[in-house]
């Protein structure tokens, strides 16, 4: 199901021995089409979880909650699932 590239987050949150699914309110904060699943941290933060097991801040819940970015919650290693098609194209030339 996933490539040899897969972290162990997504292994984790994936696997069938974790079962830390969590509801989490999608008119609130709607899992992007790139993401797997959707985790919440222990601070609250909803995180969308890309193919490559990288925790991406969900945008609608930063927007609720650190709107002007002040709190850092927007900060991870990002991996460029989450940015859009011209951010992409100045990153990673494609």
């Amino acid at each position: 199901m996933y490539d040899k590239g897969t972290t162990d987050i997504l292994l984790a949150i994936i696997g069938e021995e974790a079962n830390i699914d969590t509801e989490i309110d999608q008119e609130l904060y709607p899992k992007p089409d790139w993401a797997v699943k959707q985790i919440v941290r222990s601070t609250g933060l909803v995180e969308d979880i890309c193919e490559h097991g990288i925790g991406h801040p969900n945008i609608a819940w930063l927007r609720l909650h650190d709107p002007d970015g002040k709190k850092g919650y927007g900060i991870h290693g990002c991996d460029g699932c989450c940015a859009d098609e011209e951010t992409r194209m100045k990153i990673w030339g494609r």
